[in-house]
């Protein structure tokens, strides 16, 4: 049953009146609500805002921290003569044996690990040991503790620098050189192990150059040696030191990686470390 007029509105309500057809508002009546206009903001006339001198302290105080920061990273990245690298007198009181342990490993890796433990330089001691796994060398073939705490030295001093500086110092460390049977490269006799291992694990990585690289790399490190050992007796174990020998170089000329010349350990790592395989 359709209902009338009556029926209808009091179902859906009152229609809107002609005046408010085109808002489509219903007409105003008991029960109404209407939400109230909020005012617009009141711009502020006047003075532009200045903190207080309370207020510039409490900025300078969240900041503080990172200045501290900042100074920490500065520290650790390049710390002062007065920041020591580890308390290397107070190991030798009760260890002396570790300052120059020889052919006993075990006193060798006290030392290092106590300069790990008691170092003011703690990236300085992780690059070391970054580096020790790179330049893989030990104790098991060297026997001479003194000369891998040299190398540890020289990873220190040498490891956060340029890697053509870097890779220079290890071509000439007395440990690397035997390691890698250097001090057995000759003019009239090149050995190829350390040329082989500068090209495939300390740089460009393996099919990024030829046999022939590997050869004329090796010619250019030959008189890169060691100078000559004295007896161990009775006196025990003389520490190495590097030796370049003009006469056993191979002064002839070389071709390596299409460079061409008499060419040197120098323009070796010089031309390597511009390669774009090196980097990667």
């Amino acid at each position: 049953m359709v209902g009338d007029d009556s029926t209808v509105e009091r179902l859906d309500g009152p229609k809107p009146d002609s005046a408010n057809k085109k808002t489509g508002r219903r007409k105003k009546g008991k029960g109404s609500r209407t939400t109230p206009k909020k005012p617009a903001p009141k711009k502020v006339k006047g003075k532009k805002f200045r903190p207080s001198d309370r207020q510039w302290l409490q900025l300078v105080a969240c900041f503080k921290p990172l200045w501290k920061l900042g100074l920490q990273f500065e520290e650790l990245i390049d710390p002062p003569e007065s920041m020591r690298a580890g308390k290397t007198a107070m190991l030798l009181r009760y260890q002396p044996g570790c300052l120059l342990p020889g052919g006993t490993p075990n006193p060798g890796q006290y030392n290092w690990l106590y300069h790990m433990i008691t170092t003011q330089r703690p990236l300085h001691e992780k690059v070391a040991l970054f580096w020790h796994h790179v330049f893989a060398t030990g104790n098991a073939k060297v026997d001479n503790c003194d000369q891998m705490l040299e190398q540890l030295v020289m990873f220190r001093k040498f490891g956060m620098g340029s890697y053509k500086e870097l890779i220079t110092e290890v071509s000439k460390n007395p440990a690397m050189i035997f390691w890698l049977d250097n001090n057995e490269n000759h003019r009239d006799a090149v050995n190829e192990n350390w040329g082989r291992e500068l090209l495939e694990l300390f740089s460009m990585g393996v099919s990024n150059y030829t046999e022939v690289d590997v050869r004329e790399a090796s010619r250019a490190f030959t008189g890169w040696t060691i100078m000559p050992k004295l007896p161990r007796q009775p006196f025990g174990r003389f520490p190495w030191r590097f030796e370049y020998l003009g006469e056993d170089h191979d002064d002839g000329e070389k071709t390596f990686l299409g460079h061409t010349g008499n060419l040197n350990g120098e323009d070796i790592i010089d031309i390597i470390v511009k390669e774009p395989a090196t980097a990667r």
